[in-house]
């Protein structure tokens, strides 16, 4: 091979190569597993969705965000006056709707108009708004809270689809009750 011609094929190559990097950075290839800001609004707009389904108080719309395939798993911290208490529960994707609908996962979800327990998930979504913010990689936490928040929820995907794979809500026991509360 002459140098012309390997000087050819090199600069082809930067060209093709420049160009792809050019579409990537754009969004114009779109990846299987996008999880950077070209999926930003994709995943904004699923979060958004998800908290409005809780707040639909509709057990089948709110099962409908949970995976059909694997596991996916639910993290409550209980705070106490001698300290947190941290449960952690994983839960196949086939007994997700079972779960939600009347199974262990409703009463994060159920909002009692007397005797609320302060912090599960539907409560922080009623007086916190849908307007949850994007702290790591795919995890959604209320206005206000930070990347260690326990009220939260993680995304992956199963196919094109997000669905969740992580959700944490938190109780509390005794008083002072958060900024955010009351």
């Amino acid at each position: 091979m002459s140098r012309r011609t390997t000087r050819v094929i090199r600069r082809t190559i930067c060209i093709v190569l420049g160009g792809a990097v050019l579409l990537t950075s754009h969004g114009g290839i779109a990846q299987s597993g996008q999880t950077g800001e070209s999926a930003s609004p994709a995943l904004e707009a699923r979060t958004r969705a998800f908290l409005e389904a809780v707040r639909s108080h509709n057990r089948q719309r709110i099962a409908s965000f949970f995976p059909t395939q694997g596991e996916f798993t639910y993290v409550h911290t209980a705070h106490h006056r001698e300290g947190d208490r941290v449960q952690t529960l994983s839960f196949p994707a086939k007994d997700a709707r079972s779960a939600i609908d009347g199974g262990r996962l409703w009463t994060s979800f159920d909002i009692q108009y007397e005797n609320q327990p302060i912090g599960l998930f539907a409560h922080q979504v009623f007086l916190r708004g849908v307007a949850w913010h994007r702290v790591d990689g795919n995890r959604f936490v209320p206005p206000g809270d930070g990347a260690s928040s326990a009220i939260y929820v993680e995304w992956r995907r199963e196919g094109r689809q997000w669905v969740i794979s992580s959700f944490g809500d938190e109780r509390f026991t005794q008083l002072p009750m958060p900024s955010w509360c009351c």
